[in-house]
């Protein structure tokens, strides 16, 4: 179980093909772990159910305040602050780029805005808007930054027949289809909480062959999102990309 992100762009390719390799007799997860929030399963059950009917857009957001983040350290040290140990806002919140192919499968990214505010004194990105398209031609968004408070995230799905909105800071999913009232399911978990749930989930599926969860991120997906992330940063040649 490999912490996010698998990597920090451009390693070597042998050494991918090596963890490819090791991956065809020993099990590698990466640990999104927003998969596993009651929420977030509660949310993928809505979708399959095509309760929204056809969806239309979908926007992922996050907005923080990185100092306040771990206010034990100097956040310029942490790794949030250091590209090379993977920081950046691309990476450090690509929980929202994993959520949004688990939910919604291959995107094409179209467009894209990274930058950095000056607010934070960063040599890292601290602000990112990202534009893609799936396969079902889903508008999705991207809006992911370091430098606001307070702290905000959340995913919004809309549909031809009603709207799904999940806030991940207060742990629950609201959700309203055209005529009817808006419903609620609440589901808060704390962080620990949400890290067993991954270990239970995990300890599972390394324990019974015959266990499958997609609660899972697996090794090709977390090697996917960087090739998405690799892509938001090159957007004069946009590509649809295909998981290797």
């Amino acid at each position: 179980l490999i912490e996010k992100p698998l990597g920090v762009i451009g390693e070597a390719n042998n050494l991918l093909n090596e963890l490819l390799e090791i991956n065809k007799n020993t099990t590698i997860f990466i640990a999104y772990i927003l998969r596993n929030d009651p929420c977030a399963l509660f949310l993928k059950q809505k979708l399959s159910s095509k309760c929204l009917g056809k969806v239309v857009e979908a926007d992922f957001y996050c907005g923080t305040w990185l100092p306040e983040w771990r206010p034990f350290i100097n956040y310029q040290q942490s790794v949030s602050a250091n590209k090379e140990l993977g920081g950046g806002v691309l990476l450090e919140l690509s929980h929202e780029i994993d959520l949004a192919i688990w939910l919604f499968g291959n995107i094409q990214i179209s467009s894209s805005i990274i930058t950095n505010t000056g607010l934070l004194d960063l040599n890292v990105e601290d602000k990112a808007a990202i534009l893609g398209l799936n396969s079902n031609n889903t508008l999705i968004t991207f809006r992911l930054n370091f430098c606001t408070k307070p702290p905000r995230r959340k995913v919004t799905i809309r549909g031809s027949d009603g709207e799904l909105v999940w806030n991940i800071a207060k742990g629950y999913v609201k959700f309203q289809i055209s005529g009817k009232e808006i419903e609620k399911y609440s589901f808060p978990l704390s962080k620990d909480e949400l890290f067993k749930a991954q270990l239970i989930n995990y300890f599972k599926s390394i324990s019974n062959l015959k266990y499958s969860s997609s609660s899972l991120c697996t090794l090709k997906e977390g090697l996917y999102i960087l090739e998405i992330i690799e892509s938001c940063n090159d957007i004069s040649n946009p590509k649809f990309l295909n998981p290797s």
